[in-house]
């Protein structure tokens, strides 16, 4: 089950994730409870939050969730030796010694100059870098050798310098055949009940972050068939009806998540929003936000 909490309150998230710790613990005392976030400072918190709620705060596991999606294609996936090698710096210099080929790309305009050299290579592996994460059915096209319609013909050197980056023809520089992309669609193929009792957590806390990628999304609500998911949401508005033009980003965002969440066959939506007590400017701008207020500034 994919269970949504949504809050204008980071402290009413954790209340909630402390009361199910509490109420319902794991069946073995040995199991963590896992917490998926990408701020470290924000789990010093949790633990410190918990603490003080229930008496003691043991057995708490925070992953960053790239690691944990890593650790669900290396177990789930059975490829314990998995390692990640498609970094910035191994496919930079992979494009650099593609670039110092004579025959090889000779459109891209890249003069003799080893730091614009650098400088292009560099890009080039932070773009496919995202294009993994946030395009993973770009790259499994391009691997299948099937061009895809929305690039134009200028740009299908992509395309074409990818496929040259990936062939294994350096001993120096070893690109594994196992990258994002390709785990992530032999993963949603290959679960199963089996492999999901042997390695999966008995649940799982996700609180919200811009470090989920929908791809990552997409993975967590696939497990959440098996297992438990609680997902705790912060957002300021009630409605998602944001009108001022400095909450669009945030209204984005919503839409982001809900994307990847609404289509999902189990999922749960709890609402436990508060309004702000103290009469202060602060507060009372976060209570505008909860109701929607806000309003566009006239001309």
């Amino acid at each position: 089950m994919f269970i949504v909490y949504k809050s204008n309150k980071l402290n009413t998230l954790l209340s909630i994730a402390s009361k199910i710790i509490e109420k319902k613990p794991l069946d073995n005392i040995f199991e963590k409870e896992i917490f998926v976030n990408d701020n470290a400072i924000l789990f010093q918190y949790l633990n410190i939050f918990i603490a003080n709620n229930n008496g003691i705060s043991s057995n708490l596991k925070l992953f960053h969730p790239n690691d944990f999606i890593w650790k669900l294609f290396k177990y789930c996936l059975c490829k314990k030796n998995l390692k990640k090698t498609f970094k910035e710096s191994t496919m930079t210099l992979k494009i650099m010694k593609i670039l110092n080929k004579k025959k090889t790309f000779k459109h891209i305009n890249i003069t003799s100059n080893k730091i614009k050299k650098f400088k292009f290579s560099f890009l080039m592996a932070n773009i496919f870098k995202k294009y993994l994460f946030y395009r993973p059915d770009w790259i499994n096209l391009w691997e299948k050798k099937q061009n895809i319609s929305i690039f134009d013909k200028s740009d299908e050197w992509q395309m074409k310098l990818w496929r040259e980056m990936i062939k294994n023809d350096d001993e120096n520089i070893h690109l594994s055949r196992y990258h994002f992309s390709n785990l992530f669609y032999s993963f949603q193929e290959s679960l199963n009940l089996e492999v999901i009792k042997r390695y999966l957590p008995n649940r799982c806390f996700i609180i919200s972050s811009f470090a989920l990628t929908p791809s990552y999304m997409q993975i967590l609500k696939k497990i959440s068939i098996y297992i438990n998911i609680y997902f705790l949401y912060i957002t300021p508005s009630k409605n998602n009806a944001l009108k001022n033009s400095l909450m669009n980003l945030w209204g984005q965002y919503e839409l982001y998540y809900k994307l990847y969440m609404t289509d999902s066959k189990k999922m749960k939506i709890i609402n436990n929003f508060k309004q702000n007590k103290e009469n202060n400017l602060l507060n009372n701008i976060k209570n505008d936000l909860l109701k929607d207020n806000i309003l566009k500034k006239k001309d």
